[in-house]
């Protein structure tokens, strides 16, 4: 009987074994989905921040559309309505050259959409999200994926150049915001760099670079900020005017079957 016995506590230790050794399995491999999930929202996005002209395209000769933004990296801001900034070549085509930015949520969900041109110069320009919607407000925490597109043939949009990114607003704590209340536009800008707020590093000595006053010291932080992402060739364009683009435009543009 206690042989018996014995076997018994014995098959029951072995059993609580597995059942530990299972339950181990388990967690480490939802720790491993986990650290994914969070990698993946963080930097897995893709982003295309370079669009060339294709054979016949209106950028055939002329470089690239860029978008003023870290490679293969969701971008990060505190701002609700923030800018987003572009560099624009020179286009192939006699007429104005119509670009269209759209911003939509991870439900692909249309959040905004509008329609500009420049006078065919090349330069940086600036898209932001307009004051006069509460609705266009970022959410916090919350990514979006936005287009920019070169309309080359109203037509066939599939000629269209195009680059894409990602952007997320976020909270910062309250002693990084103090900070920053206290701080000059070149610090600011250095303190959202190392907050990894590329979008309002960028914003910030965006607007100090076009203040008449601009300094020696603006441009060479502006040139290392676009450098510490590969974009240092660009670091010595000038700033643009888009031109809005009035009434509804959008059945024009529509893609051809």
């Amino acid at each position: 009987m206690l042989l018996k016995s014995k076997k018994i506590n014995k098959i029951i230790t072995i059993v609580n074994l597995v059942i530990l050794l299972n339950l181990g399995l388990v967690l480490f491999a939802q720790n491993i989905k986990a650290d994914n999930d969070s990698t993946d929202s963080r930097e897995g996005l893709p982003t295309y921040r370079r669009g060339g002209g294709s054979r016949g395209g209106c950028l055939a000769n002329r470089g690239q559309l860029v978008a003023l933004i870290p490679e293969n990296a969701v971008g990060k801001t505190t701002a609700a309505l923030p800018k987003l900034f572009f560099y624009i070549p020179q286009d192939d085509l006699p007429q104005a050259v119509t670009l269209e930015f759209v911003l939509r949520d991870r439900q692909d969900k249309l959040v905004y959409e509008s329609f500009f041109t420049t006078d065919g110069k090349s330069g940086i320009v600036s898209v932001d999200l307009p004051e006069s919607s509460k609705s266009k407000e970022l959410k916090t925490n919350e990514q979006y994926h936005w287009y920019l597109s070169m309309i080359c043939d109203p037509q066939n949009r599939s000629r269209d150049v195009v680059v894409k990114g990602w952007i997320q607003r976020v909270e910062i704590e309250p002693a990084i915001e103090q900070k920053l209340a206290r701080s000059n536009p070149l610090e600011r800008a250095s303190l959202y760099q190392k907050q990894d707020l590329w979008y309002d590093a960028l914003s910030t000595l965006a607007e100090q670079k076009q203040a008449v006053d601009s300094q020696l010291r603006v441009t060479a932080k502006w040139t290392e900020l676009l450098e510490s992402v590969g974009l240092g060739d660009l670091a010595g364009a000038q700033f643009i005017e888009p031109y809005r683009v009035s009434g509804n435009i959008r059945a024009i543009f529509t893609k051809s079957p």
